[in-house]
């Protein structure tokens, strides 16, 4: 009975076990309420943050939207708002201000801040800066034609290196119907038989036999401008009395104040088709027969590029190429620039030029460049005085990147292009073509200069930096290469000042004209028997006098010579010299120190050699011809003179094989001397 009662007390869960698990099931239930109730909280304040993020991204989009210049923000506005959203009710405010500087495309600056409630949290803010462009400017640049802008006057577009001081003329328009028949609104020009004039009085002259025609214009109402190297007679070594010349005018087309803009025309020949392509390239001159064809101008000229900013500035220089220029041709951006430039056939050398935009209007009276065209004409390549130019023009006008294509083609001659950091061994990338920028605090502009002698040079194919320079030193001398400037023509403007039209840069030309040097050189540790020479692009130089002071004189294109020394037993040395070559007769002088390289004696043994004993002879990587060894039955003893780290030992003997090793780490400094044993063993 006593057992069982106690089993039965026993028995069940107590009250304290009750309770306890009571309090820890309500503290875990109220932990979860008061997450879940977090999570609500969290959940409104992040609704109501995502509205107001779209609220303010709205703001921007509405502002950045505007397709009319006349609704466009100025940047002085602070507006407010008030809106009734989803989540709460916000205040929605926006400023501008003043963005990028005048220096490049003006823009505005914008802040829209978007709060609700009264807590500093309760609100948020983006930035970010907008830009007006014309609608038309984004169907011109979709089409390939440009800003369409730029004809019919000033705006405020998107950053170009251009910095809308020029583009191409619009192209050739429709004339006639695809039936042959005139279009309504042209009329046949009396007297002629190709040109048609519009109801505005514009003339246009048909493209040969087809149904379009491009815009010209009278030469006789045109200024003569600069030589168009495009034809062959244009490029000969002396020119015809009447060269074929490009022209231009000057108009007025914004109403404001001067002719601001100067359209820039080729002259058409007789049986062309209107744009200046078929150009007769047998001919020479107007009115001269050369073979079964004579080239004649007929009288106009067809409008192929306009520059907005009051002034024409030229890229001017020649191509040089170790093969020929048959297929190569001027990388230019069109719409920023026109350029001449015919290759010819089999030619190693072609001049070019191109013709971009400045901008004048911050010239000073009278400040226009000299030009180099010597007969009078240089109206358009000279500021006008007042200055005068479109205010859409950005300041400098252009720049950019003026290079050659077709240079490395698919053929079989891979090339490569040279520039001055290949001749002066300054390692860069490689590149086909040259940068001009102007810099003003930092920030990039217009060139506002004409730049001469800006030349290329064209070599194969090489495989790194090393080679390519070595192979653009031989070219210069090859092909007399007088003028080559580095991979960028940079203008740097003192910080406050005005980016005005200024003189032509030549200063890169005749800058590899071979000069005339002297040098002396003083030599230490050096016997009645020392010699001196001198390496590294010279041409008939020589060393006199010694042993102890030479004079070494001769011509030079490079802006560093090395002068080598040497004496009888080895003594060896050199040092460098920088020439100033901008003077005619440059000048230097260094000192060498005659030091003996380290002498090595290596012995070895020979095995499985019977009968007449083999020779042994040894080299390094310089030497050209081997120095004998000494063999004693079975074993060799071999004695070299050497600066490099490893020497060859080679056996050999009439019938059989030519057993060889290699000793390496030969490290002694100049002077000492080692003999290393079992080097080696030579089997045969």
């Amino acid at each position: 009975m006593r057992q069982l009662y106690q089993y039965k007390r026993n028995k069940g869960i107590g009250l304290l076990e009750v309770l306890i698990t009571t309090v820890v099931v309500a503290v875990g239930l109220l932990s979860v309420a008061s997450m879940q109730g977090n999570f609500m909280s969290e959940s409104a304040t992040n609704k109501t943050r995502a509205e107001a993020m779209v609220l303010a991204e709205q703001k921007i989009e509405e502002l950045r939207n505007y397709i009319s210049r006349d609704k466009f923000p100025n940047p002085t506005i602070n507006a407010s708002e008030d809106i009734t959203g989803v989540n709460a009710d916000f205040t929605r405010n926006w400023q501008t201000s003043a963005g990028a500087p005048s220096t490049v495309t003006p823009r505005i600056g914008l802040i829209v801040t978007v709060s609700w409630g009264n807590q500093s949290d309760q609100k948020i803010a983006l930035t970010s800066q907008i830009a007006y462009v014309e609608p038309s400017n984004t169907a011109g640049l979709a089409s390939g034609l440009g800003e369409i802008s730029h004809l019919t006057g000033p705006g405020v577009g998107a950053p170009s290196p251009n910095a809308r001081a020029s583009e191409r003329a619009p192209g050739p328009i429709d004339l006639f119907n695809p039936d042959g028949t005139l279009k309504p609104g042209f009329t046949l020009v009396q007297d002629t038989t190709d040109r048609y004039q519009d109801e505005e009085g514009k003339i246009y002259r048909r493209n040969g036999g087809g149904l379009t025609g491009s815009s010209i214009e009278l030469i006789a109402k045109l200024v003569p401008f600069d030589i168009d190297l495009r034809y062959e007679v244009n490029n000969a070594a002396t020119l015809p009395d009447n060269p074929i010349r490009l022209y231009t005018k000057r108009a007025d087309l914004d109403n404001i104040t001067g002719n601001e803009v100067i359209d820039l025309y080729i002259a058409n020949v007789v049986g062309g088709i209107g744009d200046g392509s078929n150009m007769f390239d047998a001919g020479t001159q107007d009115g001269t027969e050369v073979g079964n064809q004579t080239l004649v101008l007929d009288g106009t000229a067809t409008w192929v590029h306009r520059y907005s900013g009051g002034v024409i500035l030229s890229i001017k220089g020649a191509v040089h190429t170790v093969n020929n220029l048959d297929d190569i041709k001027i990388d230019h951006n069109r719409e920023d620039m026109y350029c001449v430039f015919k290759p010819g056939e089999n030619q190693h050398v072609r001049n070019y030029a191109c013709y971009t935009g400045g901008n004048c209007n911050v010239s000073v009276s009278g400040a226009g460049y000299i030009t180099n065209i010597t007969d009078g004409t240089n109206d358009a390549t000279t500021c006008p005085n007042p200055s005068v130019a479109a205010v859409k023009v950005g300041p400098g006008g252009w720049r950019g990147n003026v290079g050659l294509i077709n240079v490395d083609d698919d053929g079989g001659g891979k090339e490569s292009v040279c520039f001055l950091e290949e001749i002066k061994s300054l390692e860069s990338q490689p590149s086909t073509a040259r940068k001009f920028k102007g810099m003003l605090d930092g920030q990039e502009q217009g060139v506002n200069q004409s730049y001469s002698c800006q030349d290329f040079l064209i070599v194969g194919r090489r495989n790194n930096f090393s080679q390519l320079a070595g192979a653009c030193a031989v070219a210069i001398g090859s092909l007399n290469v007088v003028s080559l400037p580095p991979k960028e023509a940079v203008r740097t403007f003192t910080s406050g000042s005005n980016n005005v039209v200024v003189g032509i840069n030549e200063t890169f030309c005749n800058n590899l004209q071979p000069k005339d040097y002297t040098l002396t050189i003083n030599v230490t540790n050096s016997i009645a028997e020392t010699v001196a020479e001198v390496s590294g692009g010279t041409s008939g130089g020589s060393c006199t006098g010694g042993p102890e002071t030479f004079t070494c004189s001769g011509t030079t294109k490079a802006n560093e010579l090395t002068v080598n020394a040497s004496a009888p037993g080895g003594a060896t040395g050199s040092c460098a010299v920088t020439l100033d070559t901008s003077v005619t007769s440059p000048t230097g002088s260094c000192n060498i120190t005659l030091v003996s390289p380290p002498i090595y004696t290596l012995n070895g043994t020979i095995s499985g050699s019977t009968g007449q004993a083999p020779t042994v002879t040894i080299t390094d990587d310089f030497t050209v011809f081997s120095k004998p060894c000494t063999v004693s039955g079975t074993t060799f003893s071999c004695q070299i003179q050497t600066t490099y780290s490893s020497v060859r030992i080679l056996g050999s003997k009439k019938g059989k094989n030519s057993p060889y090793c290699t000793v390496s780490d030969l490290n002694l400094q100049p002077g000492q001397s080692e003999t290393r044993n079992n080097v080696c063993e030579l089997k045969y």
